[in-house]
């Protein structure tokens, strides 16, 4: 009986202090979306600056990365094999055919955070600075807040869907031991084995997927965020400058020159960003457009064909997960420049409302010429395109719908033409 307190006193002294660390990261209000957000990658088996010294980082990303390059194997194995046997129909075919080009996508979305390491860590280092601000110390307190509320709210929502569908998946279901299962080229070594390996593939599917695949949409929807926060402390400090008082002419138009020559310098580091951040969006998205209409059509297609059951609502959780990825990217960039429309009429009020002096003629007009330029560029810097081929917008989303819904009716017909 003496044993139990002593077990009980070292589980206290060895892991309470752990679980007062984990809680306070998940509720600090410091840079905690970015420990999440570095949390994500880790689990993806991509390697980050925070992560590198923890004990176990090797062991995780070492285990995930040998996950993920075991369900590629056997995707690509049972793809083969359903392409030697066409008596298990079209169906199984077109599931595997999904199954090998997400996995794709997800090695080239991990290969493109790798590859864009250095201009994620800059536009990562320019949104917790404080180099662009409102000059109200306490609305910028706020707007950093209100972000690292948001990209933690949006963090915890992709660690519930990789946990909910994690549970999906270690419900028995034979459908899914054939599609996500071992492949039927080795069964050789042996029934044992065989059930062990085969439970393990379709158990940690959704962890060896989806935060690889999640990791690139998550990173830039950080980014639009912390970068929409910034420009609206932009817009409060055009807000500042327009309802200064008008003490005297003198006053008025030598800090007036101050705040725009300070403001221009702030708005243009932040426009150098931005071309950062449209380049990045722009080659993402181009990959998560097509992919998206590829694997919307063909989730629709399975789950037509399979009827309602547990595979049903792992597809259909998935088809969500894309249409939310696609979604939220048009929604993040719609409010940002939503944002810059706000900054373009301020600019424009403040041309407007300027008080004329004779006496400061050339500062006045050189003060508008100033802003009006300002005003200009702020119309064109902040519409995003995919890579030229279309603007990214909420519209684009509903063009989406439209093209996936064209796909599910194309493979429905001919899987009855094949009947």
């Amino acid at each position: 009986m003496a044993t139990f307190p002593i077990a009980r006193k070292r589980f206290n002294y060895q892991w309470l202090p752990k679980m007062f660390e984990i809680r306070s990261l998940l509720t600090h209000r410091a840079n905690n979306c970015f420990w999440l957000l570095d949390l994500l990658l880790l689990i993806a088996g991509i390697r980050s600056e925070l992560t590198s010294h923890w004990p176990a980082e090797c062991l995780i990303r070492y285990f995930a990365n040998c996950l993920f390059i075991c369900q590629y194997i056997a995707g690509i194995l049972r793809l083969i094999h359903a392409l030697d046997h066409e008596e298990d129909g079209s169906f199984l075919i077109v599931c595997e055919i999904l199954i090998v080009i997400s996995l794709s996508f997800a090695c080239m979305k991990v290969f493109a955070i790798n590859c864009l390491r250095g201009s994620l860590h800059t536009l990562r280092n320019f949104i917790i600075g404080t180099r662009v601000n409102s000059g109200d110390e306490s609305f910028d307190e706020f707007q950093q807040l209100k972000f690292f509320r948001s990209a933690r709210f949006m963090m915890l929502i992709v660690f519930g869907l990789i946990a909910s569908d994690t549970v999906l998946f270690m419900i028995p279901n034979r459908y899914a031991d054939v599609i996500l299962g071992l492949p039927p080229q080795l069964y050789m070594i042996g029934k044992p084995a065989s059930s062990v390996v085969n439970f393990l593939l379709v158990t940690f599917s959704a962890l060896g997927f989806f935060p690889k695949y999640l990791s690139n949409v998550t990173y830039i929807g950080i980014l639009l965020i912390g970068m929409h926060s910034k420009l609206t402390s932009l817009v409060h400090r055009y807000r500042l400058m327009l309802n200064h008082p008008v003490s005297s002419p003198n006053q008025y138009f030598e800090w007036m020159s101050c705040e725009v020559e300070m403001v221009s310098i702030q708005q243009l580091e932040y426009w150098n960003h931005l071309r950062i951040l449209k380049n990045i969006i722009g080659k993402t998205f181009f990959f998560v457009h097509y992919f998206a209409i590829f694997s919307i059509g063909t989730s629709g297609y399975a789950i037509h064909n399979v009827g309602f059951n547990t595979l049903s609502a792992i597809s259909l959780a998935s088809t969500l997960i894309f249409l939310l990825e696609y979604y939220l990217l048009c929604l993040w960039i719609d409010k940002l420049q939503d944002v810059a429309d706000s900054l373009g009429s301020t600019i424009s009020e403040l041309c407007t409302k300027m008080p004329y002096s004779r006496e400061y003629h050339s500062k006045y007009f050189g003060l508008r010429a100033s802003l009006m330029i300002t005003w200009i560029n702020t119309q064109h810097a902040f519409s995003m395109d995919c890579m030229g081929l279309f603007k990214i917008s909420t519209s684009s989303f509903t063009s989406l719908i439209d093209t996936a819904y064209t796909m599910l009716m194309f493979l429905t017909n001919v899987c009855k033409t094949e009947q």
